[in-house]
């Protein structure tokens, strides 16, 4: 990626650069649609060459800059980061030829299936201050996925993005509590758009998935680099674990094991 002027410019495979044109021209639509978030303009896409040019707007935060500032405004914008999310998993369609699936492990619930974000994390939701406006931006899959992935469960989604607020923001002790109280807050958002409690079950299930994947995407980065992961790290993903472990309490709704946020 590169930045010229107002000008995002990025380089890959036209047939992955077609796919994140698709995702992002329909995301801009649902964030005019809900009017929940803003998505930068496509600006010139070059299949030929592999070249995607994206409006580069100025003045945004992403999300770890406000994490790591305990900005006051966090709890409103994880509402509407949660609802924004949701809105995208209800509305977001593309081309039959665009779906790609999850591989393996996550097809075992395949009744809710959704189009993805795929990389829906603190580097990629940003806050706008000028125009207070959430803005999320690369809407390519993430690269720990191995190749491109556009469906699955929403829950690949919905604990990526917990993911990266822990595991990146756990620099402290002291903000262990806020962090928890964020992810319920983002969760509570989501679930007030789809209007169902989350399954414990499904949930517990995709979480030991994503910290596998990331496990994974750790050991590969240090192999390419000649050095050993951080001690600092894998007692992090520990400590990560034991907080997803723990952070919901399941209710029983009919028969449906489910969670809601705990706020108390």
């Amino acid at each position: 990626m590169e930045f010229v002027g107002r000008v995002a410019r990025k380089f890959s495979s036209p047939d992955e650069l077609e796919i994140e044109v698709a995702k992002t021209e329909r995301g801009a639509e649902i964030g005019r649609e809900t009017g929940l978030f803003y998505v930068p303009r496509v600006l010139r896409f070059d299949a030929q060459a592999g070249v995607l040019e994206s409006e580069r707007i100025v003045g945004l935060r992403p999300l770890h800059s406000l994490i790591a500032d305990n900005d006051p405004r966090l709890e409103g914008l994880l509402t509407r980061i949660g609802q924004a999310l949701a809105s995208i998993h209800e509305r977001l369609v593309l081309p039959s030829r665009m779906k790609l699936d999850l591989p393996g492990g996550w097809k075992r619930y395949e009744d809710e299936g959704v189009f993805l974000h795929g990389d829906f994390s603190r580097d990629n939701v940003c806050f706008h201050e000028e125009t207070g406006r959430l803005v999320i931006v690369d809407w390519s899959a993430t690269r720990a996925l191995g190749e491109p992935r556009t469906f699955g469960t929403p829950f690949f989604d919905i604990i990526w993005f917990g993911y990266s607020i822990y595991y990146h923001g756990l620099s402290s002790y002291t903000r262990l509590s806020g962090l928890m109280k964020g992810f319920e807050v983002f969760a509570e958002g989501y679930v007030s758009v789809r209007g169902t409690p989350l399954s414990m079950e499904k949930y517990r299930y995709h979480r030991n998935l994503v910290l596998h994947i990331q496990r994974h995407s750790a050991r590969s980065q240090s192999r390419r680099r000649g050095s050993y992961p951080r001690w600092s790290a894998f007692l992090a993903l520990g400590l990560l674990r034991h907080i997803l472990c723990r952070m919901y309490e399941p209710s029983v709704l009919g028969d449906k094991a489910a969670f809601r946020p705990s706020r108390g």
